[in-house]
């Protein structure tokens, strides 16, 4: 059987992990070290708490300018691009205005002057890999960034010769290769108990999980969900407690979770069987409902 090593710790306001196989014997200390290079590169370029990092300082830039991005960032927000283009807006990256209207992020309660704009008043400039700032636009790729930084270390373990993992970016999962046991890596998804507890097979995909019960608070005696609508500005409704997505890229996984999160079970579950998505849908009562393509990853729990 292959040893596998198990690493983790800290970074973007939350928790990572990694198993990958081990049987070169590799230097722990180094390998957690590149781990750790990955998702600073992703915190220098994507996180709008540091105020040097690229998205921030796109944020703060006067109407009128164009910032070059490195690639990294560009590849995310390309794809955030493609998510909002197909869901029609539920997924939006220029929706940190609005998020910060209704108290989350890192620029909780401030009036930014121009909230309305959306991802289609995003100019980008692909031979040049420039965006433009038209005027107080607000990035936010906090709903799709842990997911590509789990993308990032799978690649950077493949490229250190690892050939099996299972990397964990605050429950944004990429899965590759083969488990420690042999074949697909099985993974319990995070539920409470007034839903069955749902196991589902990973390999060479990947998971994401968006969902509102750790991540609320009050204002005005309402509570309050941390996902906006990008649409109207509003927080979504209660009736979508958790919604787990799994794609080629946590990435995708992760922008989709979002967008599928704002549309809602009935309209979520149509859409994800019409685009061929993988989607499970849990309620607050607990009720579940899976598109199509969702079905064949379940395993018995």
């Amino acid at each position: 059987m292959t040893a596998f090593a198990r690493l983790g710790g800290e970074s973007m306001g939350t928790s990572w992990s990694v198993q990958c196989d081990d049987a070169d014997g590799r230097d722990l200390h180094a390998l957690h070290a590149e781990i750790e290079e990955c998702l600073s590169l992703v915190v220098a370029q994507m996180s709008t708490w540091e105020a040097e990092s690229e998205i921030s300082r796109f944020n703060a830039s006067p109407a009128g300018t164009w910032q070059k991005l490195s690639p990294e960032i560009w590849q995310v927000l390309s794809c955030a691009q493609l998510i909002a283009a197909l869901s029609d807006g539920a997924f939006d990256a220029t929706v940190g205005a609005k998020v910060a209207r209704w108290g989350f992020g890192a620029h909780a309660f401030e009036d930014f002057a121009h909230s309305n704009v959306t991802y289609r008043d995003l100019e980008m400039d692909s031979s040049e890999r420039a965006i433009l700032q038209t005027g107080g636009m607000q990035l936010d790729l906090s709903a799709i960034a842990k997911g590509y930084s789990a993308d990032l270390i799978a690649a950077r373990l493949m490229d250190l010769g690892a050939r099996s993992m299972l990397v964990d970016v605050g429950g944004e999962l990429r899965a590759v290769g083969d488990s420690p046991r042999g074949g697909a890596w099985n993974v319990l998804l995070e539920s409470d108990q007034s839903s069955d507890p749902c196991v589902v097979a990973l390999k060479d995909c990947a998971i994401a999980t968006s969902g509102d019960r750790f991540f609320r608070h009050e204002i005005q005696g309402r509570s309050v969900s941390h996902t906006i609508d990008p649409r109207n500005g509003e927080p979504i409704n209660d009736e979508t407690a958790q919604v787990s997505v799994i794609a080629e890229s946590a990435m995708l996984a992760d922008g989709w979770a979002t967008a599928l999160a704002v549309m809602g079970v009935e309209h979520g579950v149509a859409f994800a069987n019409a685009q061929g998505l993988a989607v499970r849908y849990t309620t607050g009562d607990g009720e579940v409902s899976c598109s199509d393509a969702f079905k064949p990853y379940e395993v018995d729990a």
